[in-house]
């Protein structure tokens, strides 16, 4: 897919920062293709093209490497490729059974198997941990720069100058446990939480926090928080 989330954000990441010296990417091939936002569209460059499924065997034909995220039947949909598979996990099994087919999927498929942190490894059996390259995911540090600085961005947002921010970004949903965070935030005074993100699903516990819709530019936010809460 190519919503608004992490891994797709990855994606993009990726198509953007790789160095084409060494690689380039040629295509996004989408076993869901409803699944798509315009807004994550636009942070792909210009020459990458985004496909349904039906074109992955076209597109396999003619590429080095295959990367494939949260694909069940990936054993199926690329057999007799000819060029490298890498699987990569995204999730951990907080979101149940769903990450452990995932981590099957790709050991079916005989791809190279990696991940974005060590929590991914419980996806895998313990057999194929050690077979498992974790690689961290980067930032994009051009986002991270604050624009207009923290006290304006605390009275935009109309933080009060005795209040401490807790600072949450990612989709609104409730594998989050956003419900936990807002809890906690009631018990300690003179606190604020801002939350920023696509709503996957409504919240209705979120109480005094700040709900923003999502962020291109995430500087400002960060220097306004004291504490970062993932």
């Amino acid at each position: 897919s190519l919503l608004l989330g992490g891994a797709e954000r990855w994606i993009c990441s990726l198509c953007r920062h790789f160095d084409p010296s060494h690689a380039w990417a040629a295509a996004i091939v989408l076993t869901e293709p409803r699944s798509r936002s315009p807004i994550v569209e636009g942070w792909l460059p210009p020459r990458v093209k985004v496909v349904a499924a039906e074109m992955l065997p076209s597109v396999m034909s003619q590429i080095d490497v295959l990367i494939a995220w949260g694909t069940k039947d990936l054993a199926a949909r690329t057999k007799g490729a000819k060029c490298q598979i890498v699987e990569v996990q995204h999730g951990t099994i907080g979101f149940g059974d769903y990450q452990r087919q995932l981590a099957q999927a790709g050991i079916d498929a005989g791809a190279h198997l990696t991940a974005v942190g060590e929590a991914c490894l419980d996806n895998f059996p313990p057999e194929y941990r050690d077979r498992v390259t974790v690689i961290q995911n980067g930032a994009e540090t051009d986002r991270l720069q604050p624009i207009i600085g923290r006290e304006a961005k605390r009275a935009e947002l109309g933080i009060k100058p005795d209040e401490k921010v807790c600072l949450f970004v990612g989709r609104i949903s409730k594998v989050k446990n956003l419900d936990g965070l807002a809890a906690a935030m009631r018990l300690l005074p003179d606190w604020r939480l801002v939350v920023a993100g696509p709503e996957y699903q409504k919240h209705h516990c979120l109480g005094e926090a700040i709900v923003l819709p999502s962020q291109e530019q995430l500087g400002d936010l960060f220097a306004t928080a004291d504490v970062f809460c993932a």
